[in-house]
């Protein structure tokens, strides 16, 4: 390979030197540099350039991501800032330089990921501070976004400030451990552990410990980095001196009883100090600190008497902490739903075991650097005009697919036995190796590359699916190596139809979305070209807990090719590099399982335009609905960090989702597995809808009937008067609304948000106690609508038909909008023109403000919002609500809007009234046909209150047993 050439190595280091002095270097900069280089090299017309080219983008094209914060500072003293200059930063800057030379990484992402590890280690305590103490925190980054980077770094500078036994606790499973543990190697020990812990044998050295120059660091590790290579009792032997007389590193699973053993061994050691390691400062990393982790028998609430019940892991990570007299934690996480639900305050008297791990000290939120592919960019998601959140399209990466159910139905049993791949399978396989040799053809020669295959949680059904896919490859392999003689069409043919369809067709389209992460454009003759030996270096390796395989990266520097068939094991934590092409059916409940289970999230520079996902409909409106939900969470962050909000103050708001999602697994949720919930100042909408003409007809002939029993609508028209926007009945009552049009109406099973039984319960429970009693009725008539979607609906003429288009869950039986947002945000403000601000009606608002807080804490109405209602009275509400969301977005320094914000609308409509908007609806493409009946679309607008009642919901047996099996582990089965 070219790049084994001297005059490749010095060319590439002297163009590095020049790219460094570009904080983000432009494709045309990387190039020239290359050019630059080239130019004063020897030998150069030797390797191709284009190679090199490839090569230099791949490692520049990473940007790093800013960070904010919850603090409590009780028990900390400030002290990095007094010290850093005092400490010589052995390590760490052996890390940065290994990271710089070796791995690449432009200088201003060093400098970055050296901001991030301060702000961490800062917030722990001085390791040489007098006393006892300890310290609990966790980092939240993003799904396969460079943790380990972030506390490989930590630890470097940990051992750097004093920090003397290091515990990295690295998953569930033995093949992360290890994994995790030949990172730590290649970044902090500079030793290949599998080969010992010596030093001066210069065959052990590997990573940081291989660099020139530098002064030897001791440091002990009591594991290693083979499949075998945990902690055991005799690996303590090691400890010649006392504990802690170098760094000492251990990188342990997760597993009850090597930690017990690990627990016992420090506990031993303590005896001979009275019970306790002192002065020995300990910090332990928790990666992937949701899982496992928690502790799922915790109780919000004991009853006097009662010790809180403790599971084995978490026993064990508290009773390790407990041994040291100064102990650090720092939970790392890109899902820390589960870590928010931990009860601050659980203890364990009975066993003297110290606070639960909790995150009380800090909670620090990396946001991810623009060239991570997230959610957002993979599957976009819809608008959010209450929450202040755009909508985001996304890059065409997904393939939607729906032939997989006869092979891999979802759900299926252990004994499941699939009969052969399904067509979108065998494509996706293909597409993998057009994607293998398109890389090759950009240079990317000894870049590695990796396919997911995860349609099953048990290993025994992923056996055969990998056998079908070694059977299905090997046909594949043979045709493109042998030739099809006179068979036709021939595989070269049918790929390069595929590439043309699949990548060639798609590449302008992903390169406008992502600027500088697709590599350069190659055509079908460069990418047949490389073919033969594309498909000639796959393998196919089947990882789970009883499969002898291995995704051996580190040992394939000429590049790892790889098709890999699993589960869990594939599903969190573990990284598959240059994952480009994944098949996903595996379905969830939890959004933190699903957002662990996106391998596909990343970076891919240089190749983002070759990434494909095939998944379901379904899975994929999953996602879009979790993007959201996590942007949304990560807002509310920042807002609580700019108040100064600690930890114990993170009141997790994560909105529900209308299919039934999860935050997290009941068992990680056990103080709340009875659900409270109320409507009042919620939006709630239909988006789901049965195709059956009875079922229309049936809807309409309802809606019918109950406008004949009421007075005639009265007209809201647009302001310059030509055009309809609804027909509006007013002062329907509650019992009308509820026995006379809800009950006799019929709402898909899929709309879970619009529980006819619970927000009948609701409204008839508020009426009892005089709010909703009054509900505004308007039937909203598009303003766009062409004269073929103008018609009469239930008995009503001239109404506009609202066209939203069908999303990809829709079936042959159900209709379902792309926007779950079906109703348009300016209609909730229909009613308020029939409200003044009066004074009993600001006294009924400021009655609001007193007793309802928001989730942030916040009163309702703020001292600036109470000044402006004062200033308006005697205004009509529309223009009340349109003045207070102005005044809140100049506050906040956002644009002016042009109409009231739906929150305000919600907050201001008086507490008995309720406004129902109904919605005739056509999908687009085709609309309906003339005769055809609408389908009825139904949107509450709920007001707020602070006297709404709350129904109490609980999962049944067999959810809760079905949530827990979330949490099962693979390598039991």
């Amino acid at each position: 390979m070219s790049s084994n050439l001297p005059a490749y190595r010095q060319a590439r280091d002297i163009a590095i030197v020049l790219l460094r002095q570009h904080s983000e270097p432009a494709p045309e900069t990387v190039r020239a540099c290359v050019n630059q280089a080239c130019s004063v090299i020897p030998g150069s017309e030797a390797f191709d350039i284009e190679e090199l080219v490839s090569d230099l983008h791949y490692s520049f094209n990473v940007f790093a991501g800013s960070s904010t914060a919850l603090d409590d500072p009780r028990g900390h003293e400030e002290w990095l800032p007094d010290k850093r200059a005092s400490i010589t930063w052995n390590f760490w800057h052996r890390y940065e330089r290994w990271l710089g030379e070796e791995k690449n990484w432009e200088q201003s992402i060093i400098r970055e990921l050296g901001e991030q590890t301060d702000k961490v280690l800062g917030r722990l305590e001085d390791p040489t501070r007098e006393g006892k103490w300890d310290r609990r925190g966790m980092v939240v980054g993003n799904v396969q976004s460079g943790k380990t980077a972030n506390y490989t770094g930590l630890i470097c500078k940990a051992a750097d400030a004093g920090y003397r036994v290091i515990v990295v606790l690295a998953g569930m499973h033995k093949n992360l451990r290890s994994q995790t543990q030949l990172r730590l190697d290649e970044g902090f020990l500079g030793l290949a552990t599998e080969k010992g812990n010596h030093l001066h044998d210069r065959m052990a050295r590997k990573g940081v410990g291989l660099l020139e120059g530098l002064p030897e660091l001791h440091v002990l590790s009591l594991t290693n980095s083979t499949d075998e290579g945990d902690f055991k009792r005799g690996a303590g032997n090691q400890v010649t001196g006392t504990l802690g007389g170098v760094p000492t590193l251990l990188v342990v699973k997760k597993n009850g009883s090597i930690l017990k053993t690990l627990r016992d061994w420090l506990l031993h050691v303590g005896q001979k100090h009275g019970g306790k390691i002192n002065g020995v400062p300990l910090l332990v990393i928790d990666d992937e600190a949701d899982q496992a982790s928690i502790n799922t028998k915790t109780k919000r609430v004991l009853k006097e008497g009662e010790e809180e019940k403790v599971t084995v892991i978490n026993r064990r990570i508290r009773e390790i902490l407990a041994a040291f007299d100064k102990s650090a934690y720092v939970g790392y996480t890109a899902t820390p739903f589960a870590n928010i639900f931990i009860n601050p305050e659980a203890r364990s008297h009975a066993d003297d075991l110290e606070d639960d791990i909790f995150p009380r000290s800090f909670i620090l939120n990396v946001w991810p650097p623009k060239t991570y592919c997230g959610p957002a960019r993979v599957f976009g998601y819809d608008e959010d005009p209450d929450a202040g959140i755009p909508a985001t399209d996304p890059l065409p990466l997904v393939n939607v697919i729906n032939d997989h159910e006869v092979d891999f139905p979802q759900p299926h049993r252990k004994d499941h036995v699939p009969a052969a791949l399904p067509p979108s399978l065998v494509n996706a396989i293909r597409g993998f190796v057009l994607t293998c040799a398109a890389r090759r053809a950009r240079g990317q020669t000894s870049a590695h590359n990796s396919m997911l295959v995860h349609v099953t949680r048990f290993v025994d059904v992923q056996k055969r699916v990998a056998d079908l896919i070694r059977t299905e490859f090997d046909a594949l392999r043979r045709r493109v190596v042998q030739g099809d003689g006179d068979r036709s069409p021939s595989v070269l043919e049918e790929l390069g139809s595929l590439w043309q369809d699949e990548f060639a067709a798609r590449y302008e389209e992903i390169k406008q979305g992502a600027a500088g992460e697709v590599g350069d454009p190659v055509v079908w003759s460069e990418v047949e070209a490389q073919l033969v030996e594309a498909v000639s270096r796959i393998e196919i390796k089947e990882i789970n807990g009883t499969a002898g395989d291995v995704l051996d990266y580190i040992n394939h520097p000429a590049g790892f090719n790889v098709i890999a068939v699993g589960g869990d094991k594939l599903s969190r934590g573990l990284t598959l590099e240059g994952l480009s092409v994944s098949y996903f059916l595996r379905t969830s409940r939890m959004y933190d399982t699903l957002m662990q289970m996106g391998r596909w999230f990343g970076y891919r520079p240089g190749y983002l335009d070759l990434c494909r996902l095939y998944t379901t409909a379904d899975l994929r409106l999953w996602y879009r609905h979790i993007g959201l939900a996590e942007e949304e969470l990560r807002r509310d962050f920042d807002m609580m960090s700019e108040s100064k909000r600690t930890p114990e103050d993170y009141g997790l708001r994560v909105r529900s989702h209308p299919a039934g999602l999860m935050v997290t697994a009941m068992n990680k949720m056990c103080h709340a597995q009875t659900l409270r919930f109320s409507y009042a100042g919620t939006l709630i909408q239909t988006a789901h809808f049965d195709r059956r003409v009875e079922i229309r007809a049936a809807n309409l002939r309802t809606l019918r009937d109950f406008t004949a029993t009421l007075q005639d609508p009265s007209e809201r028209r647009t302001r310059d008067g030509k055009r309809r926007l609804a027909l509006v009945w007013r002062d329907v009552t509650a019992k009308q609304l509820c026995h006379e049009l809800l009950a006799s109406m019929s709402i898909h099973p899929q709309c879970h948000t619009v529980d006819k039984i619970r927000v009948v319960d609701f409204i008839l429970s508020q009426a009892a106690q005089d709010e909703l009693t009054n509900w505004t009725v308007a039937l909203v008539s598009s303003t766009q609508a062409s004269e073929a979607l103008t018609r009469d609906v239930a008995g009503l003429t001239g109404i506009g038909l609202t066209v939203r288009k069908e999303d990809g869950a829709s079936t042959a039986s159900r209709y379902s909008t792309s926007q779950a947002n079906i109703q348009s945000p300016t209609h909730q403000v229909l009613d308020l023109c029939f409200f003044q601000l009066d004074a009993p009606m600001l006294s009924a608002l400021m009655a609001k403000r007193d007793f309802t807080e928001t989730e942030d804490g916040k009163p309702l109405f703020s001292a600036d919002d109470v000044a402006l209602l004062q200033s308006y009275l005697g205004k009509q509400l529309d223009e009340v609500a349109l003045a207070l969301t102005r005044d809140r977005a100049r506050r906040a320094n956002k644009p002016e809007p042009t109409e009231p914000n739906g929150v305000v609308i919600r907050q201001l409509r008086p507490s008995t009234h309720g406004l129902l908007l109904l919605y005739a609806l056509s999908p687009a493409e085709p609309c309906l046909a003339k005769e055809e009946p609408a389908y009825l679309g139904l949107v509450f607008s709920f007001p707020s209150s602070h006297t709404a009642r709350r129904l109490n919901y609980k999962a049944n047996p067999v959810l809760i047993r079905q949530l827990r099996d979330e949490d099962y582990d693979p390598e039991e089965e």
